[in-house]
């Protein structure tokens, strides 16, 4: 999944290679890019942070919070991570790619879904998570204490997989599919 940060020039990655990524852009040099192809991405888009579990789960999606200084990631194991800038700084062995991270970010909270996590958003006040999974439920979160507000179970909602879920931006209605 790739998600822009709300108001900063910079992009969230989540891969197969296990990991949530951060990643730094220059919207000048893209757009020159775009008209005239003279920029390759490695002279557009920078490494700024790595988000890993020291369990190393696998994320499906992750989003930017409603003002940018949080992260969810939503995760195969069926974990919603909700991610905050660290305190302290870590140290890590020169092998791992987090000790390159120009950002720290840490675990803030963790929720639990019963199957694999397909999809999770924030609302747009940022107090409220909605996320889908495999087994075709879609829950929403408080974002503040992880506490399940609603949940629709699949006879509700779907028969088998809700593969996406969303809160409209006035926070009066929920879509999934």
């Amino acid at each position: 999944s790739v998600d822009f940060h709300p108001t900063r020039s910079k992009l969230l990655t989540a891969g197969l290679d296990g990991s949530v990524k951060i990643w730094d852009f220059d919207v000048e040099k893209a757009h020159t890019a775009l008209l005239d192809d003279s920029d390759t991405l490695a002279d557009i888009v920078n490494f700024a942070s790595v988000l890993r579990t020291e369990e190393e789960r696998m994320p499906n999606v992750a989003r930017w919070g409603p003002a940018g200084n949080l992260i969810i990631a939503a995760y195969v194991s069926g974990d919603l991570m909700v991610w905050k800038p660290a305190t302290t700084v870590e140290q890590y062995d020169k092998t791992d790619e987090r000790s390159f991270n120009k950002e720290h970010w840490a675990i803030h909270k963790v929720m639990k879904l019963p199957t694999e996590a397909s999809d999770v958003n924030f609302s747009a006040c940022g107090r409220y998570v909605i996320s889908s999974c495999q087994g075709g439920s879609v829950f929403v979160h408080s974002a503040v204490t992880g506490e399940v507000n609603q949940q629709l179970t699949p006879d509700d909602a779907h028969a088998h997989s809700a593969q996406h879920a969303a809160f409209d931006p006035l926070m009066k209605l929920a879509s999934t599919f």
